[in-house]
């Protein structure tokens, strides 16, 4: 019976240890001197002499680290305690500075000395030595007080400046003084000084570059190793012949991209003349100071068998009625090459894993822009020459990927047949009226050029400048029939002009038609400052 007289005390006594509180451990750091002293080689000797206030709880060991980043090494020189003896301590320099040190366990206060050696760590650049330091970093999760930073100068430095001046003390020719009274948990503060170059540092400067320029130079090794990679299909026979395709579609072949789709619609645009589907009104006006201006209007007259892209193209000029017009409505020229594409994708002329492959190459050039731009921005900020370097090579892959991407021949091996039918077949066209130019039959080439018009405007080697040479023995012909889908309208000038020689109209129509068809075939172009060296955190516990 007693047994259970006691037992509810036990409960009770149970449950007010389960619910008392934990008694929590917290620590602040209620003093932090730093002296920094730069040598004559351009290494800090850097001194810390930090107080920890134990506020909860017991403690019997502490750590810091420091970064190496912006730095040339780190060299752990010791480490004491001025009211509790470090009793053991554990140090990793390889890198960054990791320090941990152990003490008698305590609930008061802790002070300990550190000393550390940075080599190389002054900078120079643009005939100035620079101290970029972030003196305790952003490591520290306590509150830090009373924190004094001195920088000692060596001897001899002239032309001072410091960046920022916020809570500057005193500054001479031998020393800067920075105190705070209070930086919050994870609060730091980043401080430059520049000085005439006293210590030239250029061994280390450019040590830094040469990580740069590495992780550039494999960058460019591997777009160019890519490029290299690329193999085209071998051609296979097919049946097609260039007959069976639109002008669009040959100029597509042709060029194997649809960068040159401008001028196999211009080409388009005759053969649908040359075959009575449209006809070109070119018009002849007066422009300003007696000169003159000339119009071309296209006129339907039938639309029965017509490629799909065909029929966008009179859709168009029906729409748009001048040349001028049409040959300024992008949204329509990119309808009509994607229109194309369809349709040689349907006849089997463009491989459908090919242009999946593209895609591929082109997200995968997407891939690494995104990481590069924030390495090199990172690296930047930080002045980190090796992520500089490896930014820079992402990137530079990238674009590599992307030109890869541009190049990557999508075309069949059916596609290449035909395309070399094509390339065959207009040099043909083309070398045959060179040839009569060259032998100056004036009526035959310009019969010649106006009947093959929308071959030769294809040719990759037709030019404003070709055009020009083909109009001085143009104007010579003497005997010439006007094709019957090409008309004249000179009604707008005065009765003198309109007895001007045939050859002469013929001349204001290759001006205002064909320079036109060749002008839109050509293809449309389509140091920061760094958060500072050193820093890190601490811990204790």
């Amino acid at each position: 019976m007693r047994k259970f007289y006691y037992m509810p005390v036990v409960i009770l006594l149970l449950l007010l240890y389960i619910i008392s509180p934990i008694r929590a451990k917290e620590y602040e750091i209620s003093d932090f001197d730093i002296e920094m002293q730069v040598t004559g080689d351009g290494d800090y000797l850097i001194t810390e002499e930090i107080t920890y206030n134990f506020l909860e709880g017991s403690y019997s060991w502490a750590s810091r680290e420091i970064p190496a980043r912006g730095f040339g090494r780190l060299e752990f020189i010791s480490i004491k305690g001025l009211n509790l003896p470090v009793t053991d301590y554990q140090v990793d320099d390889d890198g960054d500075l990791k320090l941990k040190w152990f003490y008698p366990k305590t609930d008061d206060q802790g002070t300990f000395v550190i000393k550390y050696k940075v080599l190389a760590g002054l900078k120079s650049r643009n005939n100035l030595n620079i101290i970029d330091w972030n003196p305790i970093g952003t490591g520290w999760n306590v509150p830090v007080k009373n924190l004094d930073v001195i920088i000692k100068f060596p001897d001899g430095v002239e032309e001072l400046r410091i960046e920022p001046r916020v809570n500057l003390i005193s500054l001479d020719s031998q020393a800067a003084h920075f105190y705070y009274d209070y930086l919050p948990p994870g609060q730091s503060y980043h401080v430059k000084v520049f000085f005439r170059e006293l210590i030239p540092m250029k061994r280390a400067r450019d040590y830094s570059w040469l990580s740069a320029l590495i992780g550039i130079v494999a960058g460019i090794i591997l777009v160019l190793i890519a490029l290299i990679s690329m193999k085209r299909p071998e051609a296979v026979k097919t049946d097609l012949n260039p007959e069976q395709l639109s002008p669009v579609g040959l100029a597509w072949l042709y060029y194997q991209q649809g960068s040159q789709h401008k001028r196999g619609i211009s080409a388009a645009i005759f053969s649908l003349g040359r075959r009575g589907k449209i006809k070109l009104v070119s018009k002849i006006t007066k422009g300003p100071f007696k000169s003159k201006k000339v119009e071309v209007e296209a006129r339907i007259i039938a639309r029965d068998n017509l490629a799909r892209e065909e029929e966008i193209i009179i859709a168009g000029l029906e729409e748009h009625r001048t040349l001028k017009k049409f040959a300024g409505d992008y949204k329509l020229f990119n309808r009509i090459s994607v229109t194309t594409m369809e349709s040689l994708k349907e006849k089997g002329l463009i491989a459908q894993e090919l242009l999946i492959r593209r895609k591929g190459i082109y997200l995968s050039s997407l891939f690494y822009t995104l990481p590069g731009i924030a390495v090199l921005g990172y690296g930047l900020l930080m002045e980190s020459y090796l992520l500089i370097g490896v930014g820079s090579g992402l990137i530079i892959f990238a674009c590599g990927q992307l030109l890869k991407g541009a190049l990557l021949p999508i075309l069949s091996g059916e596609g290449f047949y035909l395309k070399e039918k094509i390339e065959r077949q207009l040099d043909g066209k083309k070398e045959e009226l060179d040839l009569m130019v060259k032998q100056q039959k004036a009526e035959r080439s310009l019969q010649f050029f106006l009947n093959e018009l929308e071959y030769i405007i294809i040719h990759k080697n037709f030019t404003s400048y070709t055009l020009t040479k083909y109009r001085k023995l143009f104007k010579k012909a003497d005997d010439f029939k006007l094709p019957e889908w090409l008309e004249f309208d000179l009604s707008n000038l005065d009765k003198t002009l309109t007895a001007m020689d045939l050859v002469e109209v013929i001349d204001y129509f290759l001006i205002s038609t064909a320079f036109i068809a060749a002008n839109t075939g050509a293809t449309a172009t389509v140091g920061a400052g760094g958060s500072g060296a050193g820093g890190g955190g601490g811990a204790a516990g």
